[in-house]
C-alpha cells in the first residue's frame, strides 16, 4: 500500500508493501528525508478488514481490531502530524530518537 499526500511544499509517501516500507518527506527545496520503517512499525493486511466484515455480517464472533493499542497508535500519529505542522520539522512518533 502506498500512500501519497501533497501540499504546498511538497509530499508525504507512506509505504508499507514488505521490504520497502518507509516514510518519506519530498520538498520542493530539496530537504527531503527518509525514515526506514521496522517491520511491524508498517506491516497490513489490507484484505483484513474485508474478511472480519463479511464474519460479522455471517454473524460469526469477530474481534474488535480499534483496540485501545490501535487508539493508542493513531493518537500519537495524530499528535506528531500536529507537533510537525507547528514546529514544521518531521516529529517522531513514542519518543524514538
Amino acid at each position: 500500500m502506498d500512500i501519497r499526500i501533497y501540499g504546498t511544499e511538497g509530499m508525504i509517501a507512506f509505504d508499507c508493501e514488505a521490504g520497502r516500507a518507509r516514510l518519506e518527506l519530498s520538498r520542493l527545496d530539496g530537504k527531503d528525508e527518509t525514515v526506514i520503517l521496522a517491520h511491524d512499525e508498517a506491516e497490513y493486511d489490507g484484505a483484513l478488514p474485508v474478511r472480519v466484515f463479511a464474519a460479522l455480517c455471517a454473524g460469526k464472533p469477530v474481534t474488535n481490531a480499534a483496540n485501545a493499542e490501535n487508539g493508542a497508535r493513531v493518537t500519537e500519529a495524530l499528535d506528531a502530524l500536529y507537533r510537525s505542522a507547528r514546529s514544521g520539522q518531521l516529529e517522531r512518533i513514542g519518543g524514538q530518537a
